[in-house]
């Protein structure tokens, strides 16, 4: 009987059991699991376990195994289906996400830069006259989420102050230290400076100011010009005043001087911004003159007006900031909401292309005898102290 019930176990096993034979054999199972079941609750002994496996034919024991060792295949094979559908989702779903959204780790414009680094740095040098800002770093937190980290440094103090951005699916919707929401170029409106009398006390009240610091102050300004200057005016005012530096030169475009909206210009040479994020070959090509230094090493192609190497320099320059601005305004705009809510760019660009770049005013340092020589300048309208601080001895 044991060796016909072992030939019948094993049918059972290899599913080759008629029906009368699988239930003779689950008969038998169920026999010998009541009888397990008895005596687990008979003796609670574990020194009985020797004796059990005497009473409990190898067969159950090997289905017993086998149960179990099934079950924890099952359980793998579920762990890893569930480590590799989250892996798909972060690793495959994410990266898909992300194409449909600005992508501030592209790389598509420098082959030493990320292309946020290039933007942030047209943004500052075109709309920011005080400011200048780093490489950016950025962190992908899947699904189009970026955490974005650089340095926006004060052109005047030299002070760096880091900055922190959290976007989200093309938005800023976090900023840690913004610099956006600066002080704007002039602060007295448009038609006060113009006003003849109020220029003429302006200027007063700045020579009393400036009579009464010592020599080794040094100062931060912004001058409104009478009349706008051309590169090449602009040049010549740069050269008399060669111990002024200017730092920023803001544009005309045809809305007149703007006070409180956004502003464009760009920064003359002797600035203290540095422009190393513009040298790459590639970005030269596309906009000659965006690395202001190169294009003066390198002119290429010149107008034939007889203007100055510098003053063309200053226009080929800024027309490179503003063309570039405008190709990539979509990305540029995440950086700023400014940018995007107005047509800034368009009109510059416009006004530009008929007649030319000039300028109505600029942002410069300078000592205070510099500035109290500046303030007699007949081509000075206007001038307001923005930051003063006292020279190291």
């Amino acid at each position: 009987m044991k060796k016909n019930y072992k030939e019948l176990f094993t049918k059972y096993k290899e599913g080759a059991a008629t029906v009368e034979e699988r239930q003779q054999v689950e008969e038998e199972l169920e026999r010998f699991e009541a009888l397990s079941q008895y005596l687990e609750e008979e003796f609670h002994d574990g020194s009985l376990e020797e004796e059990m496996n005497e009473l409990v034919p190898k067969e159950v024991l090997d289905v017993e195994k086998l149960v179990k060792r099934r079950l924890r295949e099952v359980m793998l094979k579920g762990a890893l289906l569930s480590l590799l559908l989250l892996g798909l989702i972060f690793y495959g779903l994410s990266p898909l996400v992300s194409t449909f959204f600005y992508n501030p780790m592209n790389e598509s414009l420098s082959s030493v830069e990320k292309d946020v680094s290039i933007d942030l740095a047209v943004l500052s040098e075109l709309t920011m006259p005080e400011y200048a800002s780093s490489s950016v770093y950025v962190e992908s937190k899947g699904f189009g989420r970026y955490q974005m980290r650089y340095s926006i440094t004060d052109l005047f103090h030299q002070n760096s102050l880091v900055t922190e951005n959290k976007v989200v699916r093309g938005s800023v919707v976090e900023t840690l230290n913004s610099l956006y929401d600066r002080e704007p170029l002039f602060i007295t409106p448009l038609e006060i400076m113009r006003e003849e009398k109020e220029s003429r006390k302006q200027r007063e009240d700045i020579h009393e100011l400036l009579s009464g610091l010592a020599s080794t102050n040094y100062g931060s300004v912004s001058v409104l010009f009478k009349n706008s200057l051309s590169m090449e005016e602009l040049r010549g005012f740069q050269t008399k005043y060669e111990n002024i530096r200017l730092q920023w030169v803001a544009v005309e475009n045809g809305q007149g001087v703007q006070t409180s909206s956004l502003i464009t210009g760009f920064s003359p040479l002797g600035s203290r911004r540095s422009a190393h994020l513009f040298a790459d070959e590639t970005l030269l090509k596309e906009y000659p003159g965006l690395h202001l230094l190169e294009w003066l090493v390198q002119p290429g192609e010149r107008n034939q007006d007889g203007a100055s190497l510098e003053a063309e320099g200053y226009e080929k320059h800024y027309e490179a900031l503003l063309y570039y601005a405008l190709d990539r305004k979509s990305e540029i705009s995440v950086l700023s909401e400014r940018l995007k809510e107005t047509e800034v760019l368009e009109e510059s660009a416009a006004y530009v292309e008929e007649h030319g770049v000039h300028t109505y005013g600029v942002l410069l340092d300078g000592t205070v005898e510099d500035l109290l020589v500046l303030l007699k300048d007949e081509t000075v309208e206007w001038m307001e102290i923005k930051e003063m601080k006292v020279l190291a001895p």
